[in-house]
């Protein structure tokens, strides 16, 4: 199956915003963000929910950006795009960084 750059760097656009929703159930009221235990069980709900995610999506664009650049030149749109799409999610990642008080 052959996928175009524009509707990879789409399919992570998408990722990156179901990520996002599924973390924001895990994020930290500002007023409440220094206190001990405010997370609750947040964490466990990240690294069920969220963190897959996040792993399934850089770990393909990882291997579509090796795969595109090192071993076949014709896929160099796509590993663009992938690279793009990693841009992107290190955005998201930092976004829901910021909303846990760490």
């Amino acid at each position: 199956m052959k996928f175009s750059a524009s509707a990879w760097l789409l399919a992570n656009l998408a990722g990156a915003v179901a990520f996002l929703i599924v973390a924001s159930h895990t994020w930290v009221e500002p007023e409440l963000t220094h206190l001990p235990g405010a997370a609750g069980g947040g964490a466990v709900v990240w690294v069920l929910g969220a963190l897959p995610i996040l792993l399934g999506f850089v770990l393909i664009d990882l291997g579509i950006l090796v795969s595109g650049y090192l071993i076949r030149r014709a896929s160099r749109p796509i590993a663009r795009a992938s690279l793009a799409a990693l841009a992107v999610w290190f955005a998201a990642f930092i976004l829901d960084t910021v909303h846990h008080g760490i």
